[in-house]
Parts: C-alpha cells; sequence; structure tokens
C-alpha cells in the first residue's frame, strides 16, 4: 500500500440498467435503515451534527446525469486542514447491466496525521474498518441475518415496502385477531409490529383509536402513509418502539393485537409481560404466530425459520399464563396458524 494516495474500492454488479440502478442506489441510501438517509441525504448539500448551529461535517454532490456521488469529508478540530472523500458511480457494463463503484480517498491522510505514515497503520485501517466487515457481512450466517431483518424482522427495502403495504398472506391472521378482538369505538388498541399499517387500517374502521409501536422505521413511515387521515383526526398515534419495552404508560390500552410477529421476537416471554403491563384490567389480547410444524414452509421459509421461536398451542398458553395473562386459549385458523386469546 502506497505511503500516499491510497484507494479503496469496491465494486458491486447489477444485471439492471444504469438508469434503473441509479434510482434504486438513491432510494436505498435515502430510505435505508442501515444509513436513516444521515450519510448519505436524498439531497445534494451539507451534512451537519445534531446539534443546532454545529459546523458541517461533510458535503454532499449528487450528480443524477453521470450518476455519481460524492461526499467530501473534513475533521471538525483535528487532522488539520486532511479531507475524505468517498464517490460512488454507476456505470455500464458490457453484459447491458450496471457496475456499481465505491472508491475512498483520503483516510489515509488523516490516519497518518495522528499515527503517522507507516505503512502497517495505514494498512490497519483498511483491514479493521474495509476488509473484516464485508469479510464478516458475506458469510451464511450474516447474510441470514440481513435477510431475516430486511424481509420480516425489521422490514426495509423496495420489497418490504410493496409487501407491507397489502401483505396478502397475512389478512387470515389480521380477520382471526379482528374476529377475536371485537373492537367499539370505545377501545383503545396497540398493535405490536404495526408493519405497513394494513391491520391498524382496518381495525380503524370500527371506530376504535389505535397505537402503532415498530422498531423499523420505514415501517412507521409506510404505516403513517397507509393511515394519513387517522393519523390526522388523531384516532391513530404511530410509535417506533420495541416489543420488549413498549414506549407506553401502564394501564394504557384496552387491547392488544401482534400479527405474525411474536415468533419472531428474541424475547417472547418479556414482549408478553410489556403486553399486559400497557393493557386495563380485563383488557385482551390477541397473538397470531406460526406453529411449529409450518417451520420450513411458505409461512415461515429458511433462513427466517432458524431465526425464529416456535411453541406447540400448549407451551404458548402456558407461556401467556406465566406472564401473568387469564383465561389464555389457543385455537387454530382456517390457514393453520395459531391464535392465542387472553385477558389481563
Amino acid at each position: 500500500m502506497a505511503r500516499r494516495g491510497s484507494t479503496v474500492k469496491v465494486e458491486v454488479r447489477s444485471t439492471a440498467s444504469p438508469a434503473v440502478a441509479w434510482h434504486q442506489l438513491r432510494e436505498e441510501l435515502a430510505l435505508s435503515d442501515a444509513v436513516h438517509g444521515a450519510i448519505w441525504p436524498g439531497r445534494s448539500g451539507p451534512i451537519h451534527k445534531p446539534q443546532p448551529g454545529s459546523p458541517s461535517l461533510a458535503e454532499v454532490t449528487i450528480d443524477s446525469e453521470r450518476y455519481q456521488i460524492r461526499r467530501l469529508s473534513r475533521p471538525v478540530g483535528w487532522a488539520g486542514e486532511t479531507t475524505s472523500e468517498v464517490l460512488i458511480s454507476v456505470r455500464p457494463d458490457r453484459q447491458g447491466g450496471s457496475r456499481i463503484l465505491l472508491e475512498a480517498t483520503g483516510w489515509d491522510q488523516m490516519v497518518g496525521s495522528e499515527l503517522g505514515q507507516e505503512a502497517g497503520d495505514l494498512l490497519g485501517w483498511a483491514v479493521d474498518q474495509v476488509l473484516a466487515p464485508i469479510s464478516r457481512a458475506a458469510t451464511a450466517e450474516a447474510v441470514g441475518d440481513w435477510l431475516t431483518d430486511r424481509l420480516a424482522r425489521r422490514p426495509q427495502g423496495g420489497r418490504a415496502r410493496r409487501t407491507y403495504k397489502n401483505p396478502q398472506a397475512h389478512w387470515p391472521g389480521f380477520e382471526a385477531i379482528l374476529d377475536l378482538l371485537a373492537l367499539s369505538p370505545t377501545d383503545r388498541l396497540l398493535e405490536v409490529g404495526c408493519g405497513g399499517g394494513a391491520l391498524l387500517h382496518a381495525a380503524l374502521t370500527t371506530g376504535c383509536t389505535a397505537i402503532g409501536v415498530d422498531h423499523s422505521p420505514e415501517m412507521i413511515r409506510l404505516s403513517h402513509q397507509q393511515n394519513l387521515k387517522a393519523v390526522g383526526e388523531g384516532r391513530l398515534v404511530l410509535i417506533p418502539g420495541s416489543a420488549e419495552a413498549l414506549p407506553l404508560p401502564a394501564l394504557w390500552v384496552t387491547a392488544v393485537a401482534m400479527a405474525t410477529v411474536f415468533f419472531l421476537l428474541p424475547e417472547p416471554m418479556c414482549a408478553l409481560q410489556e403486553c399486559r403491563r400497557v393493557l386495563r384490567p380485563r383488557g385482551r389480547l390477541a397473538v397470531f404466530t406460526i406453529p411449529p410444524e409450518l417451520r420450513g414452509t411458505p409461512a415461515a421459509p429458511e433462513p427466517m425459520a432458524s431465526r425464529a421461536h416456535f411453541f406447540t398451542d400448549q407451551e404458548l398458553a402456558d407461556l401467556a399464563t406465566a406472564a401473568g395473562f387469564s383465561d389464555a386459549v389457543v385455537t387454530r385458523t382456517a390457514n393453520g396458524g395459531q391464535l392465542l386469546g387472553a385477558h389481563r
């Protein structure tokens, strides 16, 4: 590695045309949970720290005619006048697809400003920050985790937005939950893992008010778009948060719903205890989930199935009872799913 002028280059090939690849790249950089638009904003301009009046940390230039995004970063208070630059560009390849190129330069000067131009230290940055993360991310386990998050556990990306806008495969569970809860205008419903807001939209037709919680920022945004009228009327509030630490006070709602979420929760018992905490006395719980015999089927395919929790009907009812619920009963829906019903 050269002592100065070192460059990191990463190339990704796509079968999409440059125009399509450019659009997809811009969408992912602006909306993906991985970056939240903070590192790569949706438009050209400076990037500031969250504090008001703080100096800009970088300047982004987006050139849609040349399919290029350039980010020029400068240290604040250290490394003198050095800068680093990341250039992302989309170029055509010979097969009719695209090559997405990322080139990073200037990082060696910033490292050198503190550690000197020792080749080993410069290489150390590239290994620690580029080669090792890519190596870890490319393992089967890491790819499986990423797919599980992107498609189900923390939905994000274009496919997830299209799927969860109206998740047809989830409607049997939605209908079973709504039948069990029998909501009325006096109810305040909490949906844990509200996804794209389809169940909330159906529930709100009963005249109830509702709260949706999801730990995917993209799903919160999608649910908001799908329920603009109810949000504007104050009948629906959408809050980012996790099932294991619901961002609500105790005794706040009359009903709680979870649809095709429970089997993906890392701490199912904790989630049930949180549901009970926010429910009023005799409040109703309705959980639709996937039984063990559907593991590995389209209802719970791999790699998601290997990262999920499955319970027999009795185990599921016992779990709710152990969490403090009464009248816990598990029935089966027309599509073979499990429907847990219980009271606080």
